[in-house]
């Protein structure tokens, strides 16, 4: 009889460890589901603000100004595939 109660407490603790754990999954789901919703709004509000679009453009054009000053100002020989890349990123922001 000893056995079949050890049996029984060890099911019952099983049984509420499974349903925390369950309990803990949904709460991340739900918190994860949140936080993509989140991101998505966030995403569609910056493509359509005309602030972000030149924000982007303004840090391109930074980048490229200092990528082109790094060449012009080094000792060693330009980078023609840094210039180039950094030429097309900032014209695509345009």
């Amino acid at each position: 009889m000893a056995a079949g109660g050890k049996n029984r407490r060890f099911l019952i603790w099983l049984a509420i460890g499974t349903a925390l754990l369950a309990l803990a999954t949904a709460a991340l789901l739900t918190f994860l589901l949140n936080q993509r919703q989140l991101i998505a709004e966030s995403r569609s509000l910056q493509t359509d603000s005309i602030t972000a679009l030149t924000h982007q453009a303004e840090r391109e054009f930074m980048r490229y100004r200092q990528t082109l000053d790094a060449a012009v100002n080094s000792r060693k020989p330009p980078d023609d595939e840094a210039l180039t890349l950094r030429h097309d990123i900032f014209l695509s922001r345009v």
